[in-house]
């Protein structure tokens, strides 16, 4: 994830924490209508453990119903009206439209990334419903193609999916879907 993604994430995380989302207002919108694995306790090097990075998974087109090639009108039609929009201050094209299951940012129209907190409880690859478990989601991702400190990295052409995990618990907290360019 590259910079500026990493603040915008931050900030929205603040803006939550302090109350910074509003209901969505746009005109747009509006008109649009449409613990560890083993349960034992968790830390940084016992998540990696076990997990061999490099092969890649079966594949992932959509999360949450969504393509990253989708725009802002199928992103209306699949989700409805946003539950807020948070606009960037410094980049107007950048906007954050929150729904329900998941966020979505978006520049000049064009996703960015998707975030599904794991408070959802369930993240829908490809039409097939998965719990918030990292168990269940590396049984069906496969082989991560990266591991991280702070989680997995799967890949599937340029798109990339991360599930990023507690290090203290070993529990999912949010899974991004991402173009590989933008990390």
């Amino acid at each position: 994830m590259n910079r500026m993604s990493w603040i915008l994430i931050t900030g929205i995380c603040i803006g939550v924490g302090f109350g910074g989302f509003q209901p969505a207002q746009e005109e747009t919108a509006l008109a649009m209508s449409p613990y560890s694995f083993d349960g034992s306790q968790a830390s940084a090097g016992n998540i990696a453990e076990g997990i061999e990075a490099g092969s890649q998974p079966s594949g992932f087109q959509t999360v949450n119903g969504l393509s990253l090639t989708d725009d802002l009108k199928t992103v209306f039609e699949m989700k409805g009206q946003p539950l807020s929009i948070l606009q960037d201050e410094i980049l107007p094209s950048l906007k954050t439209y929150t729904f329900k299951d998941c966020s979505i940012t978006l520049v000049d129209g064009a996703i960015e990334y998707l975030v599904v907190p794991a408070a959802a409880g369930k993240l829908d690859i490809d039409g097939q419903l998965l719990p918030m478990d990292i168990v269940k989601l590396k049984e069906t991702l496969g082989e991560p193609y990266f591991v991280s400190e702070d989680g997995i990295v799967y890949k599937d052409g340029a798109n990339a999916l991360k599930i990023y995990i507690d290090t203290a618990s070993g529990k999912v907290t949010s899974v991004h879907y991402f173009h590989e360019a933008a990390q």
